[in-house]
């Protein structure tokens, strides 16, 4: 991501693998006082199962359907 930014001419990016690295490059960022692109490397956890109660509107039956088509 680093690599993309600076090819895409932002003149100062960083990238962090630790806490301490991001806290450090943040506080470089900010003093450098121009545009920064800070990449935080970061585990990829999450939950197991991501739930909402918002259903999708062709799930809830009836002319959602058509009323979806009709707006598309």
């Amino acid at each position: 991501m680093t690599e993309v930014a600076a090819a895409a001419g932002v003149p100062r990016t960083a990238c962090a693998n630790t806490i301490d690295e991001f806290v450090k490059e943040f506080s470089a960022a900010q003093n450098a006082r121009e545009l920064t692109t800070l990449v935080a490397k970061v585990d990829a956890i999450g939950p197991a199962a991501f739930v909402t109660d918002l259903g999708l509107l062709e799930k809830r039956g009836g002319k959602s359907g058509d009323w979806v088509a009709a707006t598309v």
